[in-house]
């Protein structure tokens, strides 16, 4: 049996050395935050050290303690689908939310509770007087968290429409501003700076938009991709409580 000992090993040694960041590593913090601290270049292309274009400001990554969330829709609205029925928001939204879940697998995970259910993430539909311009915004987030650790406590989104909206933007732009407002929920405090990626600062009101490879791997790599596994922390705050909302914007009609 004792033929097998240097292999063993060898496997451990070469774990523990994947796991010690660079090169796509990633190692367990220690840290009371329950958080994992890994390399950033633990899954790429990924925009971890982007400059947000809206702020000027570098990227940082949050985070939850653990998943499955709850999501509650406080408000809604429904609009004519232009076939004898109704199109409600919430349902669009909720099922932009999903490209997430769907994207890791499961991995980050959700379910949709009650308007007046607890809820880690709450969603507000807002209807303002007529469509935004170039630079009004379409969707907002607001995240609470825990300094220094960037431990999530709540989030609120906003998802704005106006009368008149078309189906296109219904459908197409407010889905891609949904999952794009999910995404900041779920782990950035930025944006991405290549327009291409969901996590762009804007957003086509008209046109639906996906996760790309670097939207999912940024998620990951702020995950350290151990979703499942963060262990549960006290409901005391670790330190003081910040209060952050970032806007996502009208791009192109």
């Amino acid at each position: 049996m004792s033929k097998f000992l240097p292999i063993a090993f060898l496997g451990l040694l070469l774990l523990a050395l994947g796991c010690a960041g660079g090169g796509g590593g990633s190692s367990s913090s220690g840290s009371s935050s329950g958080r994992p601290v890994c390399s950033t270049s633990l899954f790429s292309p990924n925009y971890i050290l982007n400059r947000d274009p809206a702020t000027g400001s570098l990227n940082r990554t949050l985070y939850w303690s653990k998943f499955p969330l709850r999501v509650a829709f406080r408000s809604n609205r429904t609009f004519p689908d232009g076939f004898g029925g109704t199109i409600s928001v919430a349902a669009v939204a909720a099922d932009a939310f999903g490209r997430w879940r769907h994207d890791t697998g499961g991995r980050v995970d959700f379910s949709i509770v009650g308007a007046a259910d607890p809820a880690e993430i709450t969603v507000q539909v807002v209807e303002v007087p007529g469509r935004p311009g170039a630079g009004g915004t379409l969707g907002q987030t607001q995240m609470r968290f825990v300094e220094p650790s960037g431990r999530l406590t709540e989030a609120e989104i906003t998802l704005y429409v106006w009368p008149g909206i078309t189906r296109a933007e219904l459908t197409q732009g407010l889905r891609a501003t949904s999952a794009h407002e999910f995404g900041h929920a779920l782990f950035l405090l930025g944006h991405s700076e290549n327009p291409a990626d969901l996590m762009h600062t804007t957003i086509n009101p008209t046109e639906d938009k996906f996760l790309t490879s670097a939207d999912l791997n940024s998620l990951r790599t702020g995950y350290c991709d151990t979703f499942s596994r963060l262990r549960e922390e006290s409901r005391a705050p670790l330190g003081p409580i910040r209060t952050v909302v970032i806007r996502c914007s009208c791009g192109s009609h």
